[in-house]
């Protein structure tokens, strides 16, 4: 395909400069393809895409362009899929509003676009709800203490006063 947008036929003299051209285009396309491949199986944060896209022996060069390109067609938008990965967690995996922000972080998302996600989708009542929803799973297999509750609680990064609010109504 590049061959024929470059409009070479056979026996054609290449110069050294036009072949390293010709070979930095195809690493670009082969980088995108492998890229757009990636994001067609799950959506994925731009420091998640870029180090699978190291991992594959792409250059750096290669990799900011096509990632410059998902960015400008909105195939990459950390913004977007770190608001749909938080949705999906709370749903999944009920954590506390500071467990749910360094699990963005881990995702690559940067620091202040976590804190401006969490601080719209995660209020006070999200984290009471998914603490109740951690009690009632916790209780539906096993009869455990008021303590033994508030240390599991704990150890999923709610804090003491949400701890209290929804232990009050058990």
């Amino acid at each position: 395909m590049i061959i024929e947008q470059e409009s070479i036929v056979t026996n054609d003299k290449i110069s050294e400069e036009k072949l390293a051209f010709l070979i930095e285009k195809s690493e670009i396309k082969d980088a995108e393809n492998t890229a757009l491949r990636f994001l067609s199986y799950s959506p994925h944060s731009e420091a998640r895409l870029r180090i699978k896209l190291i991992k594959k022996k792409f250059s750096n060069k290669s990799i900011d362009r096509v990632i410059k390109n998902l960015k400008q067609y909105s195939y990459l938008n950390d913004a977007e899929y770190a608001r749909a990965w938080l949705i999906s967690r709370i749903k999944k995996r009920p954590e506390s509003k500071s467990f749910l922000f360094y699990g963005l972080l881990k995702q690559g998302i940067q620091r202040n676009t976590a804190k401006e996600i969490i601080e719209k989708h995660v209020t006070y009542e999200t984290e009471l709800e998914c603490a109740e929803r951690v009690i009632t799973k916790l209780l539906r297999y096993n009869d455990l203490s008021e303590k033994k509750l508030e240390q599991k609680l704990y150890s999923r990064g709610f804090k003491v006063n949400v701890i209290n609010e929804v232990l009050k109504d058990q």
